[in-house]
């Protein structure tokens, strides 16, 4: 009896991710017309197009983590600054900024991260001064797809300055990549999508098909026990 919990266990230790970033990290997007305010204290400023690598998290410390942005046209729109004590808050100043696009998806994927590790997400997007009787909507359709299947949400940033939107336990892919796919929802009628600030932060939960082999080996070790009885 004894024999077989320590094998389990040790099955389990191998089967859980050991590293995992330790703090979120912030990113702050924005176009190049459109830079201030500038990006809150340890937040990553991406503008317009770009790649950015070994982000570093909140508490400043560098990251392997790296950013890819693709489908960004040049201009700039303004957003709105968080209201306090809502959710919207955590973004700071980076909530006033964004990207946004009319013509073709918004594309950011994240890379080098840990394979099989889940990845939860909180994101928001605000574009301000625009009809408050709704007649205005810029409905989007945030996508996350990692490992297993993709993950998607419906958010309205029409003068937003306090929601967010959330995408929990995304998984990593074997490439180590996520990416995040932003697309006009059947509601949008303004025809932009807009994304000003997003955050990523590891959690320790394995993926789905290591449970499953845990579940076998478990089951296994479990034979072998009868068959010694």
């Amino acid at each position: 009896m004894t024999r077989t919990l320590v094998t389990l266990s040790v099955a389990i230790a191998a089967l859980t991710p050991l590293t995992v970033e330790a703090a979120p990290i912030f990113i702050d997007f924005a176009t190049g017309t459109g830079n201030t305010p500038a990006a809150p204290t340890n937040f990553n400023r991406v503008v317009d197009a770009t790649s950015v690598t070994n982000l570093i998290d909140i508490d400043g410390d560098a990251t392997a983590v790296d950013i890819t942005v693709n489908n960004v046209p040049s201009g700039s729109n303004s957003g709105r600054t968080p209201a306090a004590n809502t959710d919207a808050a955590i973004f700071g100043s980076a909530l006033v900024n964004h990207i946004a696009s009319n013509t073709v998806a918004i594309q950011v994927t994240f890379s080098d991260l840990i394979p099989g590790l889940a990845y939860d997400f909180v994101g928001s997007a605000s574009r301000g001064n625009l009809a408050t009787d709704g007649s205005q909507r810029a409905i989007g359709t945030y996508t996350f797809t990692g490992a297993g299947t993709p993950t998607s949400v419906d958010f309205e940033p029409v003068n937003n300055n306090s929601q967010v939107f959330r995408a929990d336990d995304v998984f990593a892919n074997a490439s180590g990549e996520i990416a995040l796919t932003v697309t006009r929802h059947a509601n949008n009628n303004y025809n932009f999508v807009f994304l000003n600030a997003l955050s990523i932060e590891a959690v320790a939960v394995p993926e789905p098909a290591s449970m499953s082999l845990l579940a076998l080996g478990g089951v296994a070790l479990l034979g072998r026990r009868k068959r010694a009885c």
